[in-house]
């Protein structure tokens, strides 16, 4: 009877253990879904998120022997901050889309005009339904690496500041004397960074990757970006 009992007992915390992250990934998703206007995006957005887990548990294993259960409790952090991490990316990737050229300024005041009357139209919207912020021009057609490397020029900064102090926090727990509580603060930490390493990379790659290919055959562009992506690493 005893041994029943906790083995339903260890049953009901397994389903609980995996319950949890998965409601919260399951939330984090609708809410991506809703901000970024696509499913699809939203969905590749947690798949990079979920991406930086095992690379950390690999460097994890590397450097530290000893591992904690509650460790895992990383993954709630860092489905939260590598959320916030591509929302930053995305209004910096919009903004670089509608924000007037340098050589425009002198336009704006005419601009304006042009820009209400393109978006009380059907052209004042993009494709993926974002509408420009009032009283900005679309840019002129350019490269992509170039729409990239403006993107992170103008979320790079804000993205390094809230990504190191966040793992600096959960570095700093390294330094009780607790080994449980210890090890949780450099997996912790260790996923913020490399969630931010992937935020930097991976991501503006799946962005483009989202342009490029409608939804229909976005599923097997991107399975085939991933294992080229997994066979070049």
């Amino acid at each position: 009877g005893s041994r029943l009992c906790m083995r339903l007992q260890a049953v009901s915390l397994a389903d609980q253990a995996v319950l949890w992250p998965a409601g919260s990934a399951l939330f984090v998703w609708v809410l991506m879904a809703l901000h970024l206007r696509s499913r699809w995006l939203a969905t590749l957005g947690i798949w990079q998120i979920l991406a930086a887990l095992p690379i950390s548990w690999l460097l994890y294993a590397l450097f530290v022997p000893m591992t904690a259960a509650i460790s895992t409790l990383a993954f709630f952090v860092l489905v939260g901050i590598g959320a916030d991490d591509l929302f930053v990316f995305m209004s910096a990737w919009q903004l670089e889309r509608f924000d007037p050229a340098p050589d425009e300024g002198a336009d704006a005041g005419g601009g304006g005009e042009e820009a209400g009357g393109e978006s009380s139209g059907g052209g004042g919207e993009d494709r993926k339904g974002t509408p420009p912020p009032g009283g900005r021009r679309q840019r002129e057609p350019r490269s992509e690496a170039e729409h990239v490397e403006a993107a992170l020029a103008r979320a790079g900064p804000a993205l390094l500041t809230t990504s190191l102090t966040t793992a600096l926090s959960f570095w700093a727990l390294a330094l009780t004397p607790l080994p449980v509580v210890s090890s949780l603060g450099i997996f912790a930490g260790l996923s913020v960074a490399i969630d931010y390493a992937l935020t930097l990379t991976l991501w503006p790659c799946l962005v483009i990757l989202h342009e490029r290919h409608p939804p229909r055959r976005a599923a097997a562009a991107a399975v085939s970006f991933a294992l080229s992506w997994l066979c070049s690493s």
